[in-house]
């Protein structure tokens, strides 16, 4: 009769472990941005390679790719002032 019991406990912790381990992944997903851009040249339009972006009051930055395209990846909310 333990035997069962136990059976049937281990079951549901494992069946509940799996469940946690599969939806973590959506969790975490949601809580991070992205910010990107091109950096173009004022005057001419042209793209400005190499340029670095920095948000202000952080040390998050980017430098702009040949085409002057620049990516921020994986932001929370909390590096980052308003």
């Amino acid at each position: 009769m333990q035997s069962k019991i136990f059976l049937k406990w281990g079951y549901t912790v494992l069946l509940v472990c799996i469940v946690l381990f599969v939806f973590s992944g959506e969790v975490f997903a949601g809580i991070t941005g992205k910010i990107t851009g091109k950096v173009t040249d004022a005057k001419t339009g042209e793209p400005l390679p190499g340029a670095n972006v920095v948000i202000e009051g952080t040390n998050w930055g980017a430098a702009a790719d040949i085409e002057g395209i620049y990516s921020l990846d994986y932001l929370s909310s909390m590096d980052y002032p308003d």
